[in-house]
Protein backbone atom coordinates (compact mmCIF):
# COMPACT_ATOMS: atom_id res chain seq x y z
CA UNK A 1 0.00 0.00 0.00
CA UNK A 2 2.86 2.38 0.81
CA UNK A 3 4.43 1.73 -2.61
CA UNK A 4 1.18 2.63 -4.36
CA UNK A 5 0.80 5.82 -2.31
CA UNK A 6 4.43 6.80 -2.97
CA UNK A 7 4.07 6.13 -6.72
CA UNK A 8 0.85 8.17 -6.85
CA UNK A 9 2.53 11.04 -4.98
CA UNK A 10 5.54 11.03 -7.35
CA UNK A 11 3.20 10.89 -10.34
CA UNK A 12 1.16 13.85 -9.03
CA UNK A 13 4.34 15.82 -8.23
CA UNK A 14 5.59 15.18 -11.77
CA UNK A 15 2.28 16.35 -13.29
CA UNK A 16 2.30 19.54 -11.21
CA UNK A 17 5.90 20.20 -12.22
CA UNK A 18 5.04 19.84 -15.91
CA UNK A 19 1.91 21.96 -15.49
CA UNK A 20 3.92 24.65 -13.68
CA UNK A 21 6.60 24.71 -16.37
CA UNK A 22 3.94 24.86 -19.06
CA UNK A 23 2.21 27.79 -17.37
CA UNK A 24 5.50 29.64 -16.98
CA UNK A 25 6.96 29.11 -20.44
CA UNK A 26 3.82 28.99 -22.63
CA UNK A 27 3.35 32.78 -22.73
CA UNK A 28 7.03 33.21 -23.59
CA UNK A 29 6.79 30.93 -26.62
CA UNK A 30 4.42 33.27 -28.45
CA UNK A 31 6.50 36.16 -29.71
CA UNK A 32 4.75 39.51 -29.69
CA UNK A 33 5.96 41.12 -32.90
CA UNK A 34 4.90 44.53 -34.10
CA UNK A 35 4.87 44.87 -37.88
CA UNK A 36 5.33 48.44 -39.07
CA UNK A 37 4.50 49.78 -42.51
CA UNK A 38 7.16 51.67 -44.47
CA UNK A 39 5.47 54.97 -43.66
CA UNK A 40 5.36 54.14 -39.94
CA UNK A 41 9.06 53.20 -39.91
CA UNK A 42 10.20 56.47 -41.42
CA UNK A 43 7.77 58.62 -39.40
CA UNK A 44 8.63 56.98 -36.07
CA UNK A 45 12.33 57.22 -36.93
CA UNK A 46 11.96 60.90 -37.81
CA UNK A 47 9.92 61.66 -34.67
CA UNK A 48 12.54 59.97 -32.49
CA UNK A 49 15.27 61.84 -34.35
CA UNK A 50 13.54 65.17 -33.64
CA UNK A 51 13.20 64.21 -29.95
CA UNK A 52 16.91 63.36 -29.80
CA UNK A 53 16.29 59.65 -29.14
CA UNK A 54 19.11 58.59 -31.44
CA UNK A 55 19.02 54.91 -30.45
CA UNK A 56 15.42 54.50 -31.54
CA UNK A 57 15.88 56.78 -34.54
CA UNK A 58 18.84 54.76 -35.80
CA UNK A 59 16.90 51.50 -35.39
CA UNK A 60 13.77 52.69 -37.22
CA UNK A 61 15.64 54.51 -39.99
CA UNK A 62 17.91 51.51 -40.55
CA UNK A 63 14.85 49.24 -40.72
CA UNK A 64 13.34 51.60 -43.30
CA UNK A 65 16.55 51.57 -45.36
CA UNK A 66 16.64 47.78 -45.28
CA UNK A 67 12.94 47.36 -46.04
CA UNK A 68 12.73 49.80 -48.97
CA UNK A 69 15.88 49.60 -51.10
CA UNK A 70 13.86 50.32 -54.26
CA UNK A 71 12.46 53.56 -52.83
CA UNK A 72 15.94 54.52 -51.70
CA UNK A 73 17.07 54.43 -55.35
CA UNK A 74 13.93 55.96 -56.89
CA UNK A 75 13.98 59.09 -54.67
CA UNK A 76 17.67 59.96 -54.25
CA UNK A 77 17.10 63.27 -52.42
CA UNK A 78 14.92 61.63 -49.79
CA UNK A 79 17.27 58.64 -49.66
CA UNK A 80 20.18 60.99 -48.93
CA UNK A 81 18.20 62.65 -46.10
CA UNK A 82 17.34 59.29 -44.54
CA UNK A 83 20.92 58.03 -44.92
CA UNK A 84 22.37 61.24 -43.45
CA UNK A 85 20.03 61.20 -40.44
CA UNK A 86 20.59 57.49 -39.85
CA UNK A 87 24.38 57.95 -39.96
CA UNK A 88 24.21 60.91 -37.58
CA UNK A 89 21.99 58.93 -35.16
CA UNK A 90 24.28 55.92 -35.36
CA UNK A 91 27.37 58.07 -34.78
CA UNK A 92 25.77 59.69 -31.73
CA UNK A 93 24.95 56.28 -30.28
CA UNK A 94 28.55 55.11 -30.81
CA UNK A 95 29.90 58.35 -29.34
CA UNK A 96 27.65 58.05 -26.29
CA UNK A 97 28.72 54.45 -25.83
CA UNK A 98 32.40 55.37 -26.01
CA UNK A 99 32.00 58.43 -23.77
CA UNK A 100 29.53 56.90 -21.30
CA UNK A 101 31.72 57.55 -18.27
CA UNK A 102 31.90 61.26 -19.08
CA UNK A 103 28.16 61.37 -19.81
CA UNK A 104 27.40 59.82 -16.42
CA UNK A 105 29.59 62.43 -14.71
CA UNK A 106 27.83 65.29 -16.50
CA UNK A 107 24.36 63.75 -15.91
CA UNK A 108 23.27 64.91 -19.33
CA UNK A 109 22.19 62.97 -22.39
CA UNK A 110 23.31 65.74 -24.75
CA UNK A 111 26.73 66.37 -23.19
CA UNK A 112 28.49 64.32 -25.86
CA UNK A 113 27.03 66.19 -28.84
CA UNK A 114 29.78 68.19 -30.49
CA UNK A 115 28.15 68.97 -33.82
CA UNK A 116 24.69 70.14 -34.75
CA UNK A 117 22.40 67.42 -36.06
CA UNK A 118 21.18 67.56 -39.64
CA UNK A 119 17.62 68.82 -40.07
CA UNK A 120 14.69 66.39 -39.70
CA UNK A 121 13.40 64.52 -42.72
CA UNK A 122 11.06 66.16 -45.19
CA UNK A 123 8.84 63.16 -45.76
CA UNK A 124 7.28 63.32 -49.24
CA UNK A 125 3.52 62.85 -49.48
CA UNK A 126 2.40 59.47 -50.74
Amino acid sequence: MKAVARTTKVFLDWRFLVLGLLLVFAPLSRAQTQVYSDDQLVRIGNDDYIKGDYISASLFLFAYIQKKPALMTSKPDFANQVQRNWQFSRDQVWKAWNDRARLEDNSSTSAGLTQAPPPPLKIPPQ
